[in-house]
């Protein structure tokens, strides 16, 4: 994390090296980003850097933080007006994960530190774990009537996995290869199979 020098700049200051920071980290592969490359972007002297930084990790561990803390405010917001329920919320949520995501730099730079081909020596485990309490906590906040029946195991699974579909869909319309009403008719229907089961379900809804 960041010392107490980087704290003690001014909040505009601070906005200004993260957003320089972040896209960094979005334009170029992981591997090859140096201190020379967040200086220059943040417009900053390499001596400050170490200042606010201890080095490439704390940066990277900064800046995974607050992506994950960004997006954990936003999904919490969206509960906190009422009770809402298990297959509601993912219903609701295709639009509004898709409005944000289309406006914020944080989904990018999570799925990049995640993904297998940008090799980073930062240790993911703590972020993977805390992203998984976040989710276990969120769950126990909604409405489980519909699917009271099944185990708080298999409810987790349930939602990792449509939570998991909604996110490829999402990727596949800010890529532009389907429409969001495309998208959003898909994770509909799916959402209907689990509600009701296969047999209730139009094929064709």
């Amino acid at each position: 994390m960041p010392k107490d020098t980087y704290y003690n700049l001014s909040h505009s200051k601070q906005k200004s090296i993260l957003k320089a920071i972040q896209g960094v980290i979005i334009d170029k592969p992981i591997p090859k980003i140096s201190v020379a490359d967040m200086v220059k972007a943040a417009d900053i002297p390499r001596g400050s850097f170490y200042q606010y930084f201890e080095d490439l990790e704390d940066v990277f561990g900064y800046v995974i933080d607050v992506s994950l803390s960004t997006f954990e405010d936003e999904i919490m917001s969206r509960i906190q007006a009422k009770p809402i329920g298990f297959f509601d919320y993912l219903g609701e949520a295709i639009e509004k994960d898709f409005v944000f995501f289309a406006n914020s730099a944080h989904q990018k730079i999570i799925r990049k530190f995640f993904d297998p081909n940008q090799t980073s020596s930062l240790n993911l485990d703590r972020y993977a774990k805390r992203r998984e309490a976040f989710y276990d906590r969120f769950i126990e906040l909604l409405d489980l009537h519909e699917v009271q029946h099944l185990s708080p195991l298999r409810i987790k699974r349930i939602y990792y996995y449509l939570s998991h579909v909604k996110l490829k869909l999402i990727q596949q319309v800010l890529s532009g290869r389907i429409s969001f009403e495309s998208a959003k008719e898909e994770f509909t229907w799916l959402l209907k199979v689990f509600r009701k089961g296969i047999k209730e379900t139009n094929t064709d809804a």
